[in-house]
């Protein structure tokens, strides 16, 4: 089973992430003179303040990605089911 409070949560840390690194691109920072300890200090500290909008978006985007993964799988046999050679 997929987890997806859990993947939520990853996704709408890598959107906050993302964002940090644009507001900081557009405030004319060099994003190469971070640390990565840095830039995910400040994206936990925008997760926290946007989470409900984050994880509503992120939880959207992952349903999306189960659904699209459940249409595209392939259907399987019994015979598959069973292990039969």
């Amino acid at each position: 089973m997929i987890n997806l409070v859990f993947n939520a949560r990853v996704e709408a840390m890598r959107l906050a992430r993302n964002q940090v690194r644009q507001d900081l691109k557009a405030q004319g920072v060099k994003l190469s003179y971070l640390k990565a300890s840095e830039l995910t200090e400040l994206a936990k500290v925008w997760f926290e303040d946007h989470h409900d909008e984050l994880i509503d978006v992120a939880l959207h985007k992952v349903l999306a990605a189960v659904q699209r993964t459940k249409a595209h799988a392939k259907p399987v046999s019994a015979v598959q089911i069973s292990g039969a050679k």
